[in-house]
């Protein structure tokens, strides 16, 4: 009896260890869950979803996902970097370095009439090459796995994808053997330190615009390619529910709404820079740009063309972010339930201003549209 009575004193024990750590366990998952809430709903991303569950290669295309490894752009190591920053500094067609490497051997540098005003231009181009090339790596390395899962058609996904990285190929290789003609007809009277430097110049031109042409709209595409998937989703879970909608089922909404919310406010906050400073440059060449010259109106077109890309990535975005809205919208009308909400759904937000549809395309008639028509009247 005694031992009897002992081993169920010793299982009673076990049991009432095994409650308690249960509870524990239990606790801690519901603490967890709550603190996780609570930073979606202030915009700060948890970790459980950001870890990089899925490969990033088996959504992009390969052409783009080539590029990205060859540029180290989910490369944490920033070490690893600084020589393609120096590439693509110089590979905007900034001319000064060259001109202090003449002074420094004894050489003077002909210098044309306001060449500081072209200089300093270049020299922003390639600070905002750079700035675009770290935010884009920081993108791909961290935040582009919450966007990443089984809801993405990936055949359908890669085709745009595909043709713009190509395209950006093509227009790569015709500027650089355009470029390599040019060097060829006027050899005889280019200085010998040109003669030197060249060839290097000339491949720092083709990394640079490898990653303007081809990776930079090709990621931007990508991203809001993914971020309207994610987005379609959620519309998806909110049209589903129809008549009485239980409590755990408008949570499930209210986190999917948050969490879509976060990571607009995070491509807003991570972009805005870079993009805002891309377009804006992009329109400040359209103007300096000649089209009397063949080479000079190819450059005019490439840039239309760079415009219409990104411009396109945010028009694709601000299009289903404003049919999130009226969906929110509708469902308020059909239940009540859904009242709280009612103007919950974040927009694309650059440099404060919120991005619509119409405010995209009313931006390129007049910045590009009407200013190509001025230059060409103006010839």
């Amino acid at each position: 009896m005694k031992l009897s009575y002992s081993s169920s004193d010793s299982s009673q024990n076990v049991l009432s260890k095994v409650c308690q750590s249960d509870k524990y366990k239990v606790s801690s998952n519901l603490e967890q869950d709550a603190a996780d809430e609570k930073n979606i709903a202030l915009g700060i991303v948890p970790e459980s979803y950001t870890t990089p569950s899925e490969r990033l290669e088996d959504f992009l295309p390969k052409a783009l996902m080539l590029l990205i490894k060859i540029f180290w752009l989910t490369d944490p190591n920033i070490g690893h970097r600084w020589v393609l920053w120096i590439a693509l500094y110089l590979g905007s067609p900034t001319d000064w370095p060259f001109w202090l490497i003449k002074v420094a051997i004894g050489l003077k540098p002909d210098l044309p009439e306001f060449w500081w005003i072209g200089q300093v231009s270049r020299t922003i181009w390639g600070f905002i090459a750079v700035d675009f090339y770290e935010t884009m790596s920081k993108y791909l390395s961290h935040d582009i796995f919450a966007l990443l899962g089984d809801h993405i058609d990936v055949c359908r996904f890669r085709q745009p994808i595909k043709r713009i990285v190509y395209l950006g190929m093509f227009c790569s290789l015709v500027l650089g053997l355009l470029i390599i003609l040019l060097l060829v007809f006027i050899w005889e009277w280019i200085p010998l330190v040109d003669r030197i430097t060249l060839p290097l110049r000339l491949i720092w031109w083709e990394t640079s615009w490898l990653m303007i042409y081809c990776v930079f709209p090709g990621g931007i595409w990508a991203i809001c390619k993914l971020l309207k998937s994610n987005i379609c989703d959620v519309i998806n879970a909110a049209m589903e529910f129809v008549g009485d909608v239980e409590d755990e089922d408008l949570q499930n909404i209210q986190k999917s709404i948050s969490e879509s919310n976060m990571r607009l406010t995070k491509f807003s906050q991570t972009f805005q820079r870079p993009l805002v400073s891309l377009i804006t440059f992009y329109v400040y060449t359209l103007l300096w740009y000649p089209l009397n010259e063949f080479i000079w109106t190819i450059f005019y077109a490439i840039t239309i063309i760079q415009i219409i890309f990104l411009l396109c990535s945010l028009d694709m975005l601000a299009g289903v972010v404003a049919k999130f809205a009226r969906t929110i919208d509708e469902r308020c009308k059909e239940n009540d339930e859904f009242l709280s909400f009612q103007n919950t759904v974040d927009a694309v937000k650059l440099c404060g201003v919120r991005i619509t549809q119409k405010k995209i395309w009313g931006f390129f008639c007049v910045s590009v549209v009407l200013l190509t028509i001025l230059k060409i009247v103006g010839i």
